[in-house]
Order: structure tokens, then C-alpha cells, then sequence
């Protein structure tokens, strides 16, 4: 299960992706890549750069979005 849900946090949020959205699990790249493509339709001028990923497993949430670019 998707943990902002569970936690009653995603209402602090407009928009999130959860691993289960598109079955791969962090730090696979195709996550943040699909992330970044969806959120691309919605701002167009956006850069990788400009995204923020939260998280608390250095390895799985600062490592893979780091090595997603």
C-alpha cells in the first residue's frame, strides 16, 4: 500500500506517484522517469532539476533520484 495514503498524508499534497502506480519499485530509474514524464505534461518548462523526491532510505529515495538525474 501507497504510505502517503496510509499516513493521511497525501491531502497535504495535489499530486504524488507511488511505486505501485506504475509496478517498479524505487531506486529503479523507469520510476522517476514516469514521474518526471507525468508531471512534464502538466509543466512543461519543468527540468529534472526542479523535482523534489521525499523519502527515508538514503539508498532507495537520495541515491535513485540522484542517479535518475
Amino acid at each position: 500500500e501507497c504510505t502517503l495514503p496510509m499516513l493521511a498524508l497525501d491531502r497535504y499534497f495535489q499530486w504524488f506517484v507511488s511505486a505501485l502506480d506504475i509496478g517498479k519499485e524505487k531506486p529503479n530509474k523507469l520510476l522517476f522517469d514516469h514521474t518526471y514524464e507525468v508531471l512534464k505534461k502538466k509543466l512543461p518548462d519543468l527540468s529534472r532539476n526542479e523535482i523534489i523526491h521525499i523519502g527515508d532510505n538514503l539508498e532507495c529515495d537520495l541515491n535513485g533520484a540522484r542517479n535518475a538525474g
